[in-house]
């Protein structure tokens, strides 16, 4: 209306429009920019799901040799030393992993025809680096606690609320520090940037590797724990079958 009275007094409508709205104003919703909610929330879903089962898995598998009848036998039987032996117990896993991986996106990229617009083998990369860091954070919980219950129960209370600290429902520019840190330390944060990255944004390659140097980061670290701890464990079981039994001489 009051664009139309100044138009009729002789102002053009783009100087008309510019006085009543200096500042145009854009309106969309907040946190799903393009109206899809199989772009906003599969994109988080899978992996915040995927996190909980591949930590959960893995502190489960690991704990069955830690409370097991050989108590970390099965990594001295293996040949090859205590790395193969650690990485062959988590690589069967990894391959079933991997292929539900795979059978997930071409769902969501294949039949649901979800945006693709970086470079996919940096998806790839950041993926698999993703269920190597959670495999790992699973088994660092296990061989912390010695305990498979306790294990499970830490992992389930860490990746539980993943949904709502990774940034997807809400920035993490806006978090408190709690929030923020829990998201930190978590695998999928870091996963589902460089996801959103190149799928949603089609972000720059020099732009999309902090997220994907931070998830290797992630894997070099929580391997180094582990296998620092499977050997402190191994080495303290060696010790205690070397020691000398006492014997107890009867009286006479």
């Amino acid at each position: 209306m009051r664009v139309a009275l100044r138009n009729s007094q002789g102002e053009p409508v783009e100087l008309a429009q510019a006085a009543i709205v200096p500042i145009p104003i854009h309106q969309n919703t907040l946190f799903n920019p393009a109206l899809n909610y199989a772009h906003f929330l599969l994109a988080a879903l899978l992996p915040a799901v995927l996190q909980i089962i591949v930590v959960t898995t893995s502190a489960y598998s690991v704990g069955l040799d830690i409370e097991g009848r050989y108590r970390l036998g099965t990594l001295r039987r293996l040949g090859g030393g205590l790395w193969p032996a650690f990485f062959g117990k988590l690589l069967p896993h990894t391959v079933v992993i991997l292929v539900i991986y795979v059978l997930a996106e071409s769902y969501l990229f294949g039949y649901l025809e979800m945006p693709l617009r970086g470079h996919e083998w940096l998806l790839v990369g950041a993926a698999i680096l993703f269920i190597f860091a959670c495999q790992l954070l699973g088994t660092l919980l296990v061989v912390v606690t010695l305990r498979m219950t306790t294990a499970l129960s830490i992992a389930g209370l860490l990746t539980a609320p993943a949904f709502g600290f990774m940034g997807i429902s809400f920035p993490r520019l806006g978090m408190d520090a709690f929030p923020h840190a829990w998201g930190a330390l978590l695998p999928g944060t870091w996963y589902l940037q460089a996801r959103v990255d190149q799928t949603i944004r089609g972000t720059p390659l020099d732009l999309s590797l902090p997220p994907i140097v931070i998830l290797a980061a992630y894997v070099v670290v929580l391997a180094c724990l582990c296998g620092l701890r499977l050997d402190t464990l191994r080495r303290r079981r060696l010790r205690r079958l070397e020691r000398p039994e006492r014997t107890i001489e009867a009286p006479a």
